[in-house]
């Protein structure tokens, strides 16, 4: 089994990477999901997009770190048992890529290998990035094999060639692909799945022959300890959300982006609108929202409508309000909350009531 690391800050387009490597390569995948909250996002959105593949998913802490014992415990179980050609493994945005590959590296065999791992950038917010969590970008950008610069469609040749040299100052000796992913030949993307990654034989396990079980067995001391992350970032997993109509949201949304709620880095999630004939995924990024529809599944009662929510200064309580108790929240409201936080807010619309 080999193992790609697709590695990337919160709202890089690692989720969306990923939907596109399945659709363009029709290898036999798995993937391994880590959501730094109590809840999986994700792991739902690749689901939808395609379902025959096996989905695992890791949350309330980073698998670089803080829940490194069962990240191993759980790559050994899927080699023993489902055995896909390769398992993408998606960390939290707010993981360390370096300590997460030198966790794999202690199960490695020869069953088990690792390629070159990916980071993605966003090039349309990569220097606030670098700036807010220095030490997290760049142990990202320096772990990587390829970095791989998202979100910069419309960029001229003279920004590209900027943002490529600024990256090329973190890393030297990696491949940096500007160019988007969508438009990358298919040799390009078969090349990502077959470059293993060189290690020094000093990170080696003694025991690489070693039978499978043998090693679930032995590896059990691999201890957890703190994450960066841990120190620096927050996180709020929300549950049963759902607001009346489509307006709301986008207010809510506006509310969130300006800081009423918080200094929020990044949020995701889906919910259903009015009697839940409508259900929608909302994205939040660096300051920026989308609102898209989501597909919710007639036949899939059991799929919960969640949000979470990443950033500082967090206002759980708010959120809480807002989302789970499904209160109208009326514009003069926000208005009211972003004036006491001396916040900057644009006009808000009322709210349209779902046909």
């Amino acid at each position: 089994m080999k193992i790609l690391v697709i590695s990337g800050f919160l709202g890089a387009g690692k989720t969306t990477f990923i939907q596109e490597l399945v659709k363009r390569t029709k290898r036999d995948f798995a993937i391994m999901e880590n959501e730094y909250g109590a809840i999986g996002v994700d792991g739902d959105l690749l689901e939808q997009s395609d379902g025959s593949i096996n989905i695992w998913e890791m949350t309330e802490g980073c698998i670089c770190c803080t829940r490194k014992a069962d990240f191993a415990s759980s790559i050994l179980t899927i080699a023993n048992t489902i055995d896909p050609e390769i398992l993408l493994v998606e960390p939290t945005g707010v993981g360390e890529l370096s300590k997460l590959l030198e966790n794999i590296s202690q199960i490695e065999y020869e069953r088990i290998s690792l390629l070159e791992p990916l980071t993605i950038v966003d090039g349309s917010h990569f220097e606030q990035t670098l700036a807010k969590f220095p030490e997290l970008c760049m142990d990202q950008i320096q772990a990587a094999g390829t970095v791989i610069v998202s979100k910069l469609e419309g960029a001229s040749e003279a920004e590209l060639t900027e943002i490529e040299a600024r990256i090329r100052t973190i890393n030297r000796t990696s491949d940096i692909s500007s160019l988007h992913y969508s438009k990358q030949p298919d040799s390009w993307w078969a090349m990502l799945l077959e470059r293993p990654l060189l290690v020094s034989s000093s990170n080696q396990s003694e025991e690489g022959s070693a039978p499978l079980e043998d090693r679930m067995i032995e590896n059990t001391s691999v201890k957890n300890e703190p994450s960066v992350a841990d120190e620096t970032v927050d996180s709020v997993a929300l549950t049963s959300i759902s607001l009346r109509y489509e307006q709301e949201l986008i207010l809510f949304l506006q509310g969130l982006t300006a800081g009423v709620f918080g200094d929020i880095v990044r949020a995701k999630g889906f919910l259903p609108i009015g009697n839940g004939d409508v259900w929608l995924q909302f994205s939040v990024v660096n300051g920026t929202y989308s609102v898209t529809g989501f597909n919710h599944p007639s036949e899939v009662t059991e799929l919960e409508a969640k949000g979470i929510f990443i950033g500082t200064r967090i206002k759980r309580s708010w959120l809480r309000e807002v989302l789970q108790k499904s209160l109208y929240c009326h514009p003069d409201t926000i208005k009211e909350a972003a004036k006491q936080n001396k916040l900057k807010i644009g006009k808000l619309r009322g709210t349209k009531r779902v046909s």
